[in-house]
């Protein structure tokens, strides 16, 4: 293709090509020809034709389909001319010369067909019968030019490049939650027990469960005498007790953004004044989270989910009101819901500092961006993570179709139809070989490269309980 290493911004291109003719006759470069020349950014191809060489190094082989205006496009004129059939034959066509055949109504015929390569080179192909002009990208040879044709591995389109989220995937808590489990099989051996799986992570639960971790959804599951895991959603103060007076030996791996949340909870029970939660019923964090409320002061908990239930509710005192929210919500709808609160109950009070976690924030804002530049994207997650499915949601509220995937064998072959740019992000739980796997197959179906976004960096870690940690001597 070029002599360089790597196509980009302004590199010198030589292109090939095969093509394949209406009559189905497959017309191959004449050898000996010169090939078209062109200079990348220099408006001789299409942008998007540009993007599908970027990153691709000399000698490449990619096939792909396109039509012709799509690599060369009508509108570059000064690589326009229409030519007569009866000069086409014994015409020099001149380099960087676009030829387009045209029928006597002055409709586009010439289609690229199935190429075997990315190359591009002249040939001594007849028009098509019956056609009145016929246009052709030539370059310093006699005879007939050629079309950027590359064929397929999907029809008609362009190849898929990759968009990354950023960030995506494992957030500190998540992190730690897994580090928790791995470190207490370490130090103490399996079994450990864990309530509730430790993460909503399919591929996360079976490699620890594979290490000797063992997860039950309640405590009258373990014998006595053992060591259980609290997992990353939190457990109600019922559990905690209950815990404690089976003497069952505890490690908390509930994550310190939704412990933040549990003190705001037993503040306000303290104080008799009532709370409403925003969250999903029947989420683990939900019910750990209404679990930390004591009403024995006069004060109750309600969950709310959406502005209609704002609408139904009645509270004791709207003068004592408060608010705190699941992390893991959609910043959007939960902001929703908050005016809703206080159009509703003026005198609500909420927490100093956004309940929603950092992660959460960071990995919406990311989708919004990576929703507004991409085709498809691509969620990895487990369907009952809470900020995976959110991040789904998010984009397709923002018009980019979205699904959520375990992994990369759930990828169908009919959603990469037609997209040349597709996202790809990670919930907080899960792991990024998972997303490398998905990278990976996306590859394999024809995706030529891949670009990081940009993001907010993050690097906060939180600290492992005293009994799990490594002290290091040096």
């Amino acid at each position: 293709m070029t002599d360089i290493q790597r196509i980009s911004q302004n590199t010198e291109v030589t292109l090939h090509f095969t093509l394949k003719l209406p009559s189905g006759d497959v017309v191959d470069s004449t050898v000996g020809k010169k090939p078209a020349t062109f200079k990348v950014g220099d408006g001789s191809l299409l942008p998007g034709f540009e993007q599908a060489l970027f990153g691709l190094k000399a000698g490449d082989q990619r096939s792909f389909e396109i039509e012709p205006e799509r690599g060369f496009g009508p509108g570059n004129v000064q690589n326009i001319q229409t030519v007569p059939r009866d000069q086409f034959n014994e015409m020099e066509l001149e380099p960087g010369l676009l030829v387009i055949f045209k029928d006597a109504a002055g409709g586009r015929d010439a289609r690229c067909g199935e190429g075997n390569s990315r190359q591009l080179r002249g040939s001594g192909l007849q028009p098509p019968a019956g056609r009145q002009d016929h246009h052709l990208r030539g370059g310093n040879h006699r005879g007939k030019g050629g079309l950027s044709c590359q064929s397929a591995m999907t029809q008609s389109r362009l190849p898929m490049q990759i968009k990354l989220a950023n960030p995506r995937g494992f957030c500190a808590g998540v992190d730690r939650a897994i580090e928790i489990v791995n470190r207490a099989l370490e130090v103490f051996g399996p079994p450990i027990y864990v309530r509730h799986e430790v993460v909503h992570n399919k591929f996360v639960v079976e490699d620890l469960r594979n290490r000797g971790a063992i997860f039950v959804d309640e405590l009258n599951e373990i014998p006595d005498d053992v060591i259980v895991i609290f997992s990353a959603h939190g457990v109600s103060k019922a559990v905690r007790d209950d815990a404690d007076a089976r003497g069952l030996k505890v490690f908390d791996a509930t994550c310190p953004l939704v412990t933040k949340v549990h003190m705001e909870v037993v503040r306000y029970s303290r104080d008799g004044r009532e709370c409403v939660l925003i969250g999903h019923a029947g989420h683990p964090e939900v019910e750990g989270t209404m679990g930390q409320y004591d009403d024995s002061n006069g004060g109750a908990i309600y969950l709310v989910e959406n502005e209609e239930d704002v609408a139904r509710l009645q509270v004791k005192d709207p003068t004592r009101l408060a608010f705190v929210t699941q992390t893991t919500l959609s910043m959007d709808d939960t902001a929703r819901v908050i005016d809703a609160l206080r159009t509703h109950f003026p005198a609500i009070e909420g927490p100093r500092k956004d309940d929603i976690c950092y992660a959460t924030q960071n990995r919406q804002d990311a989708v919004k961006q990576l929703a507004g530049e991409c085709d498809l994207v691509l969620v990895v997650g487990s369907p009952n993570s809470s900020n995976s499915n959110r991040l789904r949601e998010l984009s397709d509220r923002m018009g980019t179709p979205a699904y959520l995937i375990d992994g990369a064998d759930e990828i169908r072959t009919e959603w990469l139809e037609g997209v040349t740019n597709i996202g790809v992000t990670a919930g907080a739980s899960a792991p990024d070989v998972l997303v490398q796997q998905v990278i990976q197959h996306l590859r394999d179906s024809g995706a030529t490269g891949v670009q990081q976004l940009d993001g907010r960096e993050e690097n906060i870690v939180f600290s492992m309980p005293k009994e799990l940690r490594v002290v290091e001597i040096t």
